[in-house]
């Protein structure tokens, strides 16, 4: 089965890019797994930490992936649609950890859908925020 994979990845940080790293190497076993990444994962002003990418030298869990999804620029949201079309994978996969990707995600898939006829899968996790609700 081919499969595209959209989450963050190495080498942003975090526990979603280990969980997808992992969800990457489960699938890849048995299917073609491509991802499509984030260049950058949210604005500084909504970021906890110092930086959004692992700066180690050895990376504890890295895989191929495309990094072009920018959270506050829509043309790449439609870029990673086409692209994850132009693929022609037998099902699209998201990881959703907030809110705040509620666009990105919604995008992304109605623009796929509408160029593939195949199915969509949403992974969510923190399905209620532990963040503020303000999103």
């Amino acid at each position: 089965m081919k499969i595209v994979l959209i989450g963050p990845a190495y080498p942003i940080r975090g526990g979603n890019a280990l969980f997808v790293a992992h969800l990457y190497e489960s699938l890849s076993a048995i299917n073609d797994v491509q991802v499509i990444s984030f260049s950058r994962l949210y604005p500084g002003f909504l970021f906890p930490g110092v930086r959004q990418t692992d700066v180690s030298t050895v990376a504890l869990k890295k895989h191929p992936a495309e990094h072009i999804i920018d959270c506050l620029n829509p043309f790449t949201w439609w870029k990673a649609a086409r692209l994850a079309a132009s693929m022609n994978p037998d099902m699209l996969v998201f990881t959703w950890w907030n809110p705040f990707f509620g666009f990105i995600v919604r995008t992304i898939a109605t623009v796929f859908k509408r160029r593939v006829q195949k199915p969509v899968v949403i992974i969510a996790e923190n399905v209620v925020s532990h963040e503020g609700r303000w999103i």
